[in-house]
């Protein structure tokens, strides 16, 4: 097996195995980002707050981006168990509070923002986020398709486009959030895309001439 192969299997095993040293540098990297930003998180800082030497980062993780990838996974598999923790299907509503709770810890949110950004100016050619959106998107749509066989919702597009729309909605409600605390309206428009829904149930969409 080549360096370059060797390197890039040994960047892959935190997202795959579960070790209590990787588990250790992923909770580490997220912290020291969580303070000082991804810009700022560097091995070294890892280790130091892992309390580790910096070389066992550098045996579990080929490199910062690579420490990266695990952190955005392990911030996606967080929001994915939440949403399945906290929607009980008691109403439209009900399920559009919990699930916005459930997805928008600020101090998360923030280094989850920050990773994806990471990824795309560095031209990060793994397909992790990719595929970690993929799984996200499966998880609302599989949220949204309840929804519309339980409200007999009629969307265009289907659950799968009110999916991509609820989590369009979340990601700018957070945005707005972090960006002017005072300023945001959260639940207001929560209740009012939920009565937007609730308002179509039982419509039929347009028909084709």
């Amino acid at each position: 097996m080549g360096t370059e192969q060797a390197k890039r299997q040994r960047g892959r095993q935190p997202q795959t195995a579960h070790n209590q040293t990787s588990g250790e540098l992923v909770d580490a990297a997220l912290s020291v980002a969580q303070t000082h930003g991804i810009g700022a998180t560097t091995t070294r800082r890892i280790a130091a707050q892992a309390g580790l030497p910096l070389g066992t980062v550098h045996y579990w993780f080929a490199n910062k981006d690579a420490l990266i990838e695990a952190v955005i996974t392990r911030l996606f598999d967080d929001v994915r168990h939440r949403l399945h923790e906290n929607l009980r299907g008691a109403s439209l509503a009900e399920d559009l509070h919990q699930g916005y709770a459930a997805v928008s810890n600020p101090d998360q949110l923030l280094v989850l923002f920050e990773c994806i950004l990471h990824e795309a100016r560095t031209g990060g050619d793994s397909g992790v986020v990719d595929d970690l959106y993929t799984d996200y998107l499966a998880t609302a749509t599989a949220i949204t398709e309840r929804w519309c066989a339980d409200a007999q919702l009629n969307i265009p597009g289907g659950p799968a486009v009110l999916a991509q729309f609820i989590i369009a909605l979340f990601d700018g409600l957070s945005l707005g959030r972090l960006a002017s605390p005072q300023n945001t309206n959260d639940n207001a428009i929560l209740t009012l895309v939920a009565s937007l829904l609730d308002s179509a149930s039982g419509r039929t969409g347009p028909t084709a001439d």
